[in-house]
């Protein structure tokens, strides 16, 4: 993937890819509200290796390395910086992969192989410089966070004894299920910055050079067919008795409704676009299914059941 103008080597448009990464991987580390900035970090580097070629956008990336690295090490915010870093690779990969317009589903495998790695890294290097478990830390993060929650409900509510019970019973069950779900979680955490980063780069380098898309736009993306075996098996797994093949399942089941979420995204994008949804509605749409579990439900469901009823075929019109 190259640039393609002359203008690549000008000072100015260094000094504000320098400015632009050094603000993404940053910004998350001193500004808390900033944090969803973490998963968009690939973006700049897409848009440099698009914009500038793959030389200059090297140089970039390194400058705005070397620049977050130095307010970091002075600022002891260097933990949190490599946080940011730690998504420098998808980064490159992607812009590599949309470079040589190598296939999207081969792209997005492979891509979510790599942020995982870069994650195992990254709590490796953690473990050996705090001595301590990453893992093990964000499970007890997370079972006293439910804890707290609980207590909270259970002392600002004016709750009756069964209703207390009942809830206890709830937040027991999620205690219980924390640990067996984790897995699930981080790779459903790096579907989802993958899908993020994949489809913003689509829009992103569509909106500067058509010429520099390698896939068609989101709407018309889907998942190879055979898929929708996993999704069997796995929910026939979590019926069975062993608790070994049930934690598989229930992992597996929770990450491939992750993924088929997005494909009934693509199709409600889809029938937005051909039912001409104003962009208020759209947007209202999106922020409640963003705020409601149920929304991510319908969803998935829609996106497997796109398999079979295909949603975005073009039906005849009527005459």
């Amino acid at each position: 993937m190259t640039g393609g103008d002359g203008r690549q080597n000008r000072p100015d448009r260094l000094i504000r890819g320098v400015i632009i990464l050094a603000a993404f991987l940053l910004l998350p580390v001193f500004i808390p509200a900033f944090a969803w900035l973490h998963t968009l970090v690939p973006l700049p580097v897409i848009f440099l290796f698009a914009d500038s070629g793959r030389r200059q956008a090297i140089r970039t990336v390194k400058t705005a390395l070397l620049v977050a690295g130095g307010i970091a090490v002075v600022t002891g915010s260097l933990p949190g910086l490599l946080i940011s870093c730690s998504m420098l690779p998808l980064g490159f990969y992607l812009a590599h992969s949309m470079g040589g317009r190598e296939n999207f589903i081969r792209t997005a495998a492979t891509g979510i192989v790599v942020l995982l790695a870069c994650w195992a890294v990254l709590a490796v290097m953690y473990g050996v410089l705090y001595h301590l478990n990453p893992y093990a830390e964000t499970i007890k993060a997370l079972e006293l966070a439910i804890s707290a929650t609980y207590d909270s409900y259970k002392e600002a509510a004016n709750l009756s004894l069964d209703t207390l019970a009942e809830l206890e019973r709830a937040f027991a069950m999620m205690r219980q299920y924390v640990p067996v779900v984790m897995p699930a979680v981080f790779v459903m955490s790096s579907i989802s910055a993958v899908w993020i980063n994949l489809a913003a780069g689509n829009a992103l380098l569509r909106k500067k050079d058509i010429d520099l898309v390698p896939w068609p736009e989101f709407n018309s993306w889907r998942l190879p067919e055979h898929l929708v075996w996993l999704v069997i098996a796995s929910g026939v797994g979590i019926l069975l008795p062993d608790s070994l093949l049930q934690h598989v399942s229930i992992n597996t089941f929770l990450i491939m409704g992750t993924i088929y979420f997005f494909q009934g995204l693509a199709v409600l994008v889809s029938l937005f676009a051909r039912w001409s949804i104003p962009r208020p509605f759209r947007i209202a749409i999106y922020a409640f299914i963003l705020i409601q579990v149920y929304g991510f439900i319908f969803l998935a469901i829609a996106g497997l059941a796109d398999v079979w009823i295909d949603f975005r075929k073009e039906r005849p019109r009527a005459t």
